[in-house]
């Protein structure tokens, strides 16, 4: 969902109606488990904490582009046989979408990612 852990126990995500249902589904769930979660709105914070929220779930994501980048790059430097090569392309494609729905406030990175993807999507003619 892109939270950001703001202590062992607690987390935050931007209000959006979407991330709100999905907080309240993933409490209940926790609670048929036999655990304990609550969904607290944060109708406040200093410019301070947003800006701490914001820079921490950016580099979050920024970090989780890199990765990609570089798996890209090595792929694109290689010449396995075709199945894998498939396999590791969906592998990108999914993990580059899986980031970018959690990326909430841009993270640098995208763009590098998403050209290295495609890099190596040439390269092995996936």
């Amino acid at each position: 969902m892109g939270a950001v852990l703001l202590t062992p126990g607690a987390a935050i995500v931007p209000h959006t109606d979407d991330l709100l249902e999905q907080c309240e589904w993933l409490a209940q769930r926790i609670g048929e488990v036999g655990g304990e979660a609550w969904v607290l709105p944060v109708t406040e914070l200093s410019e301070r904490e947003e800006a701490t929220v914001r820079e921490r779930e950016r580099a979050s994501r920024e970090q989780e582009y890199g990765i990609l980048r570089v798996e890209a790059e090595a792929l694109a430097r290689k010449r396995p046989t075709r199945a894998p090569t498939r396999r590791k392309m969906l592998a990108l494609e999914r993990g580059y979408s899986s980031v970018l729905a959690r990326d909430h406030f841009s993270a640098g990175g995208r763009g590098s990612a998403r050209r290295a993807i495609e890099k190596a999507r040439r390269a092995s003619g996936a």
